[in-house]
């Protein structure tokens, strides 16, 4: 595998979801033979998602074959043939690696709920989180509010998706600390990539 590197700069990510199933079929293909350049023209020319859209399948076809492209067999195989946990959580790496702004998210709001022993995320805690980064990062105090409102969906989308949160009441969340499954874990730790750990919300790494 090549080495997975975490990007630093923001992005929006409006038009990119978790994509488990689109990503998880991707993988399985890649991993039985197929190149990506041939994965490519079965998501956008056969429309393998069954998308009605081709810009939409372009979108799709991007964004997964920007998370396989580096990937080798072994973790190809935990998208492809993992538990569903496995599988969950796999992808999360991948997305992770791209989205600074989610990153902050929970370490900055989620995980430290957990700190306190709490496990309610609050409308109120989101909220103040991206006013917070629109005051403190000049790339996101020029985002429109609109920009802002859907990056907010879109990484809440993504924890729900993940299984790090639940939807609770008055648009308050339920945490849900994780275990890493074991091959996952040796596998960021061989990558130099533990410190993504608590933001998997493992429980052998955010209290530690």
């Amino acid at each position: 595998m090549r080495h997975l590197t975490i990007q630093t700069t923001y992005a929006a990510f409006t038009n990119q979801g978790f994509l488990l199933n689109e990503v998880s079929l991707g993988a399985d293909l890649v991993l039985t033979g197929s190149s990506l350049s041939a994965l490519r023209t079965q998501i956008v020319e056969d429309n393998l998602y069954q998308l009605s859209s081709k810009a939409s399948r372009q979108t799709i076809a991007t964004a997964v074959i920007d998370r396989l492209e580096p990937l080798d067999d072994t973790y190809l195989a935990f998208l492809a043939e993992g538990s569903l946990e496995l599988r969950k959580l796999s992808n999360l790496v991948l997305i992770l690696l791209r989205h600074r702004l989610l990153r902050e998210f929970i370490a900055e709001v989620i995980n430290e709920q957990l700190l306190r022993f709490s496990y309610e995320l609050k409308k109120a805690d989101i909220n103040a989180f991206f006013e917070r980064k629109q005051i403190q990062v000049p790339e996101l105090a020029e985002w429109t509010e609109q920009t802002i409102g859907k990056s907010r969906r879109n990484i809440l989308t993504i924890c729900s998706d993940a299984g790090l949160i639940e939807a609770s009441i008055k648009g308050n969340y339920r945490i849900r600390p994780q275990y890493v499954p074991r091959a996952l874990r040796d596998a960021l730790d061989e990558l130099g990539l533990e410190a993504l750990l608590p933001l998997l919300l493992d429980q052998g790494a955010v209290r530690a």
